[in-house]
């Protein structure tokens, strides 16, 4: 290792080094390292050779080194501070000398070279062998010379120290013996000789004199000694007691003397008015604070007053004075009055007091801060004055006060926010005391108060000079009996100075700041301002612990008090019954108290007013969002976590915040109903000081994952970090007008919210259904019985026409297109039915305007199965209720008086009003549901009023919405209608029943319950079975479902006619003997087709066939059916299949035999139809008079004409007696006649019998109108009444 040595030592001379001169600089007493770290040193001792460099010698260690460093012994640090390897500096030495040269070089290029200022530029040239000798040249010369000198010396300096490097070992022995002698050994004695040296200085004091024994003995033995001296004082007799009185009142009448004539100016202000002479001496008294006695010693009044005693007059202090303290004040005193007189006296007692007031008061603070107010309380010794620093606990760091500015005390850290009070001396000298006289100020105790680092003035009550007055004429009592000459009353001695008095003000006025502020705050939310909630306040100025501020949380009996600790400044808040109550005081304490909760920053104690109020804040919201959440979850309710265990939102922050709109800090509520069938929709509460706000929040479907992106993990690979999760996105939102109030949050809000934002929903649902629809419904505002108060919601009005629009659209629409439909347009209905009734177009039944009203929910719901987890879930459903207004109430006379036509359906037949009752799950819309009610209710009335045109025939048998089932039949048989049962006697209703029921009729049921189709059942063996399929397409026609009740009675004769044709051909075409066929084109066409074989033998002839069209017309406003005969390859007829062996028939001729049978009817005519040459028209309803047309039948059975070629209508007749031409015609054997010969006995005994029924049912009849006829007194009896029913027939049948 390389020492740096001096500068031209010799080498190997003995010269001290000061290589460790910076390290003494630094520090003296540690630059050995051994009291401490100097500088980064190595604190390694002698013989620690691991750590320190190595010695850049060329000499090699040897192998039996020694583990000590140059033997040395332990005690002796070895020295390595500024210790440089010798290689490194010869490095940098070389370094720096390069450096410098290229420096010097590039100064000298940089300097111009003698005479180069000629034309060309180029300096001249110079003769051989003669030198420059310009300035120029001579300068760099010496530029060269210069650094070659400096550098020369420099590496001088190297090799000196480079050949001291050899002996390397050696100094650094000697260094290390001389810091150990001079810094460690030498101190120490030095330190001995300065201990004794102050020894015998100090005892000089205690040093005794030496005994004067000589004296001594001589006094003791002869009472006296000569050699000591005797002054000659004359003892004065002593005085006796009259003689002390006597004294005294003369030293009493000398100072009143003096008082009151030579010193009354001088006298002080505050002495003035407060003495009192008596027993020789005078009492000056200032209130609050002492009382002096003086007396004088001479009758010159130009003499001092000398001191007597003094007392204090406030307590704690001293009853008599410690003679030290006595001796000190008389000398004090003394001097003072000698000097300045009376003045001087109260100036220096004065003074002397506030002292000691503050010292007593410093006294008391400190004993409160080793008691009660231990760790909260700190107070500090000023200049005349004591800064109290309190609530300690709240702030952390230094306790130094700057008592000259208000900028707050002069620690470490400025930044903290403390509080503290500074009682100390004010000169009197202000604003206030400008206009008094000199004498009158004084100087006087003053408080000053800093509150959070500001210093507060004076309020204006006046409570900070109150908090004073308690340091200076508490507890002052007035001296019975005793007066001054003006008339004042002396004050005793009775002040008490209390440090925790003082403490306790000031301490109740920052409480009171800090509520009060709180309570401001507050006041200013809309929550309490609109007197949403309660606060109340309540402030003790004196007591600190009796002032509180409390705060309605929820409900009116959920209440907080918060409350501040008067010693320790947190705060408290009761009652903890919550968690959230209890989590907020320790937060905001710990963060007042320079703590926190969850790590991290420490809190500096800020403005506690804004905490506090940011505390309260939190609190009420923290503590509504439990209690709702806990109580929502009794009720039914599903508190939905904000914030995922990932970290996710459920809605993000910033969307949320639009949708609220608030400015003041709020908590969020999610609710939502596990119940409802749409978890999309939600219940957000956000409670905030501004008021609580409910609303209705619809969410749009998060993803499960979020799609890749480029530079994003896909679904297949690893995502570091944190599952990332897709905040949903509020699609819609809707505010519930109610819980504004925290006294609206009561047991049932949450039922009422449950209605209400179901209703809600519902209403949303349909109108957003409706909107789908393009159509509008209007708010309309109704009764509802079935809300509560608060959840009361409007009505939907819809216009009815569009609702039923609409959904005759989607019938019409949903429905397959066929080529069997029977009615094809409106214009094929017949518009004029045989009656003579003129049909009415289709027309709205009702008002156009529905009422939508919310009933309520159906808790009990039905139960939902989930096929993933198998589990069952109970589904609450939407109850709703339609209402509408029928316009012709008649049309409803058949439902009765009842007011239920069906389950969900009531009828009140009084005001015409149909209520729709409605159920569906949430979330789904009730208008589906709605329109086929209505589309029931229309086809209901649809048939209703086609039952009403058809009375006569048709009879009504059970009505309700789902199911319509009637009767019908045809002729004379019809039933009674409501008028006439009314007008008629029990016995004739009977038997005009038994009349018609006798004739035939038919039962249909119509089954309204399903949505899609309407079913039409008919009764077995019914005629019409064979159009059933035509008759459903009917039936499920918007435009044509009001006619199936024509058809079926306008139809029913053919049908029955068709059935006797079967009946009479069922046996010939089991034998083969012929062939018939019946084929429906539609409800008013159709096909009949007879199939005559060839006569044996086989191919002699050819099949004869006879195709019949059969048409229902409108002529003259009367049906009638079209008969006429077919070209066999006609298109009309081809649409019948003809068999594939008889497809060579021969073609249709009216020369033929079944030509000639046809012409036999189309001739001729008869009862209810008539021959038009080419065809006949027949009537589908009975003839005119049933006994003419019986007879007719009687006469012809007697001439040996068939028993009964016609039937009760005239298309039946008609047809039979083509189907009679017909079969006669047929070639057949024996079997074939008594075959025809059993047909033609069942047909005469059915045509008896309906002789029979119809004989009796118009006797009947004709009973019925004679007693109506009597009952209205006008009548004429028998053929009078042409115009009841068999005028009606008559005219059907033209």
């Amino acid at each position: 290792m390389a020492a740096a040595m001096e500068n031209g030592a010799p080498n190997g001379s003995a010269v001290h080094t000061n290589h460790d001169r910076d390290a003494k600089l630094s520090s003296p007493r540690k630059a050995n390292g051994v009291n401490g770290d100097v500088g980064g040193a190595d604190k390694m001792v002698n013989g620690d050779a691991s750590t320190r460099a190595e010695p850049l010698t060329t000499e090699t260690p040897t192998t039996s080194q020694s583990s000590r460093m140059n033997d040395l012994p332990d005690q002796i640090q070895h020295i390595t501070t500024n210790y440089v390897p010798l290689g490194f500096l010869l490095q940098r030495l070389a370094q720096k000398t390069h450096n410098n040269l290229q420096d010097l070089i590039r100064e000298l290029a940089r300097k111009p070279v003698a005479g180069s200022g000629g034309a060309s530029g180029t300096p001249p040239a110079l003769p051989p062998g003669t030198e420059d000798g310009s300035i120029e040249n001579i300068e760099k010369k010496k530029a060269l010379l210069d650094f070659a000198r400096s550098e020369h010396a420099n590496w001088v300096k190297a090799l000196v120290i480079t050949e001291w490097s050899k002996k390397a070992s050696q100094i650094s022995k000697l260094i290390d013996l001389e810091n150990h002698m001079f810094e460690e050994e030498l101190v120490r004695y030095e330190q001995a000789v300065f201990t004794m040296l102050n020894l015998k200085r100090n005892l000089n004091a205690a040093r005794v004199p030496s005994p004067d024994l000589k004296t001594a003995l001589h006094v003791l033995s002869r009472g006296s000694a000569g050699w000591m001296p005797d002054l000659g004082f004359i003892t004065p007799p002593p005085l006796n007691a009259q003689e002390q009185l006597k004294k005294l009142d003369d030293i009493s009448t000398l100072l009143s003397l003096r008082l009151n004539l030579d010193d009354h100016d001088t006298i002080p202000y505050f002495f003035r008015n407060n003495y009192s002479i008596a027993s020789g001496r005078v009492t000056f008294k200032v209130p609050g604070e002492f009382e002096v006695d003086l007396t004088l010693a001479s009758d010159d009044f130009s003499q001092q007053l000398w001191f007597l005693d003094l007392r204090f007059l406030f307590t704690p202090a001293p009853r008599d004075l410690t003679p030290s303290l006595r001796k000190a004040l008389e000398d004090r005193v003394n001097n003072v009055l000698g000097l300045e007189g009376l003045a001087g006296c109260y100036r220096m007692l004065h003074e002397y007091v506030l002292t000691h007031k503050i010292n007593e008061l410093r006294r008391q603070v400190k004993d409160l801060a080793r008691g009660r107010w231990i760790d909260t309380v700190r107070a500090e010794q000023l200049n005349r004055a004591i800064a109290v620093q309190y609530w300690t606990s709240r702030h952390s760091g230094g306790n130094h006060y700057n008592s000259g500015a208000a900028a707050g005390p002069t620690g470490s850290n400025n930044a903290e926010v403390r509080s503290w009070f500074i009682i100390g001396v004010h000169s009197g000298r202000d604003a206030a005391s400008a206009d008094l006289p000199e004498e009158q100020i004084t100087s006087r105790l003053t408080l000053r108060w800093f509150r959070d680092n500001k210093e507060v003035k004076d309020l204006g009550d006046g409570q900070i000079s109150a908090i004073l007055t308690t340091l200076s004429a508490e507890n002052e009592e007035t001296a019975e009996g005793q007066t001054h000459d003006d008339g004042s009353t002396p004050l005793s001695a009775t002040v008490t100075l209390c440090a925790e008095t003082v403490l306790q003000h000031i301490v109740a006025l920052h409480v009171e700041h800090i509520l009060t502020g709180i309570h401001t705050k507050l006041a200013a939310k809309p929550l309490f301002a609109k007197r949403l909630a309660t606060m109340r306040l309540r402030i003790s100025r004196t007591d600190a612990s009796a002032s509180f501020l409390e705060i309605q949380l929820t409900n009116a009996g959920d209440r907080i008090w918060v409350r501040i600790d008067p010693v320790t400044g947190l705060f408290s808040l009761s009652p903890q019954k919550s968690r959230v109550v209890t989590h907020s005081e320790m937060r905001i304490n710990a963060a007042a108290a320079g703590g926190s909760l969850g790590g991290g920053s420490t809190g500096t104690g800020g403005d506690p007013v804004e905490e506090g109020f940011v505390m309260l804040d939190n609190v009420r919201n923290l503590a509504a969002q439990e209690d709702l959440g806990r109580r929502a979850k009794s009720f039914g309710w599903q508190v939905v976590r904000n914030t995922g265990p990932g970290g996710g939102h459920l809605v993000k922050p910033d969307e949320l915040r639009q949708v609220l709109n608030l400015r003041d800090s709020y908590q969020v509520l999610w609710l939502k109903r596990p119940d409802w069938a749409a978890p999309q929709w939600h219940v957000l509460a956000s409670l905030s000081l501004s008021g609580d706000r409910w609303w209705l929040v619809k969410l749009a479907e998060q993803p499960t994952s979020p799609p890749p992106v480029s530079g994003l993990p896909g679904p297949g690979q690893q995502q570091q970090g944190p599952a990332a999760t897709s905040a949903a996105r509020i699609v819609m939102q809707m505010l519930l007008p109610m819980g504004t109030s925290p006294s609206d949050l009561d047991d049932a809000f949450f039922s009422d919210l449950t209605i209400y934002a179901t209703g809600v929903l519902a209403q949303y649902t349909d109108a957003h259904e409706l909107s789908q629809r393009r159509k509008m419904a209007q708010a309309t505002r109704v009764i509802n019985p079935y809300l509560p108060s608060r959840a009361k919601l409007p009505a939907m009005s819809i216009r009815l026409s569009d609702l039923l629009s609409a959904g005759a659209a989607a019938i019409t629409g949903s429905q397959p297109s066929t080529t069997t439909t029977t009615i094809n347009n409106r214009s094929m209905i017949p518009s004029t039915n045989s009656r003579g009734r003129h049909g009415q177009a289709q027309r709205w039944w009702a008002s156009d305007f529905l009422q939508l009203l919310f009933r309520g929910v159906d808790m009990d719901g039905d139960d939902e199965t989930n096929s993933a987890a198998g589990e069952r879930r109970r589904r609450i459903r939407v109850l709703a209720e339609a209402r509408l207004t029928v316009l012709d109430r008649s049309k409803f006379r058949l439902l009765g008086n009842s007011s239920r036509t069906d389950q969900d359906v009531a009828f009140n037949s009084r005001t015409g009003q149909f209520c729709l009752y409605l159920r569906a799950a949430v979330g789904e819309s009730v208008i589906d549901t709605l329109v086929r009610r209505l589309r029931s209710i229309e086809r209901l009335v649809g048939f209703l009023d086609a039952i009403r045109r058809e009375s006569r025939v048709v009879h009504i048998q059970t009505v309700s919405l789902s199911r319509l089932v009637f009767s019908y039949s045809v002729g004379p048989g019809s039933p009674l209608s409501l008028e006439e049962k009314q007008s008629l006697t029990t016995e004739a209703v009977a038997a005009a029943t038994a009349a018609a029921n006798s004739c035939g009729r038919w039962d249909v049921s119509v089954d309204l319950s399903s949505s899609a189709q309407v079913q039409l059942q008919l009764e077995r063996g019914c005629p019409h079975l064979r159009v059933a399929d035509f008759l459903n397409n009917v039936a499920n026609d918007p435009t044509t479902f009001a006619a199936v009740p024509f058809f079926l009675t306008a139809t029913l004769s053919l049908h029955r006619a068709l059935d006797r044709i079967e009946d009479a051909w069922e046996g010939l075409v089991m034998r083969n003997a012929g062939m018939l066929g019946i084929f429906p084109r539609a409800l008013d066409w159709y096909v009949v087709r007879f199939l005559i074989p060839p006569t044996p033998p086989p191919g002699a002839a050819r099949p004869r066939v006879l195709v019949l069209e059969l048409r229902l017309k409108n002529r003259r406003s009367e049906l009638l059916w079209q008969i006429r005969r077919l070209d066999n390859n006609s298109p009309e007829s081809t649409g019948a299949p003809v068999p594939a062996a008889l497809a060579n028939a021969a073609p249709a001729s009216a020369d033929d035999d079944l030509g000639k049978v046809v012409r036999r009817v189309f001739d001729g005519s008869g009862p209810g139809w008539k021959g038009l040459l080419t065809a006949a028209v027949a009537s589908p309803y009975p003839e005119k008079n049933p006994e003419e047309s019986a007879s007719a039948s009687a006469s012809a059975g007697g001439t040996g004409k068939p028993a009964r070629n016609t039937g009760s209508t005239g298309i039946e007749d008609c047809l039979l007696q083509i189907d009679e031409g017909v079969r006669q015609l047929l070639a057949g054997s024996f079997a074939a006649a008594s075959n025809n010969a059993a047909a033609q006995q069942r047909r005469a005994q059915a045509l008896a019998q309906a002789q029979a029924q119809a004989q009796a049912q118009a006797q009947a009849q004709a009973q019925a109108q004679a007693q109506a006829q009597q009952q209205n007194n006008g009548g004429s009896g028998g053929n009078g009444s042409s115009g009841g029913i068999p005028q009606a027939q008559t005219a059907r049948m033209g």
